[in-house]
């Protein structure tokens, strides 16, 4: 855990006036069923736990917003599946050229794939926000080393891979 992660926790215990305390870290192997776009897909893991986690995070959260998360389609009970955002990067949107050519990327990479998935948030839309990788690669390095993608910090550093993000972004 990171020293902002530990710190957020430890105000977080305390109550010390921070509204949302969402300072967690999971992670799982698993594989990704499906593909929404270039910073979005579905995943299912191994561990059935992390589901029932990450499920219970994002109720909280709804909890404690003034919009609806839609935490039931995000979460499919059926094949415990759910829905990903890829934590900082920010494609274009599918409608663009840009945003087209991210998501073959990402379809071409990801489908199918196995590997490890690690969250730390619960989004803005109900979304977990994660980093995948497998034993080669990690998908949001790529897509900022492939130029599909810019690091993006405007919500903070990436809780593990800050310093992979720079170098790929060539920020060092």
């Amino acid at each position: 855990m990171t020293l902002g992660r530990i710190v957020v926790s430890v105000l977080c215990i305390f109550g010390l006036g921070l509204g949302e305390c969402f300072a967690f870290e999971l992670k799982s192997k698993g594989e990704i069923v499906w593909v929404a776009d270039g910073d979005s897909f579905r995943f299912r893991p191994d561990n059935a736990l992390m589901w029932v986690k990450l499920k219970s995070f994002a109720k909280t959260r709804d909890g404690k917003t003034t919009h609806s998360l839609r935490v039931d389609d995000r979460f499919h009970l059926k094949d415990m599946s759910f829905l990903v955002r890829v934590g900082n990067v920010g494609t274009a949107e599918s409608g663009t050229t840009q945003g087209r050519l991210a998501e073959q990327f990402a379809r071409s990479v990801l489908e199918g794939a196995e590997g490890t998935l690690y969250c730390w948030d619960i989004g803005y839309y109900g979304r977990p926000i994660c980093s995948f990788w497998t034993d080669n690669w990690e998908y949001g390095q790529a897509l900022i080393e492939k130029g599909y993608s810019d690091y993006e910090t405007r919500y903070g550093e990436h809780p593990r891979f800050h310093k992979k993000y720079l170098k790929a972004s060539g920020r060092r």
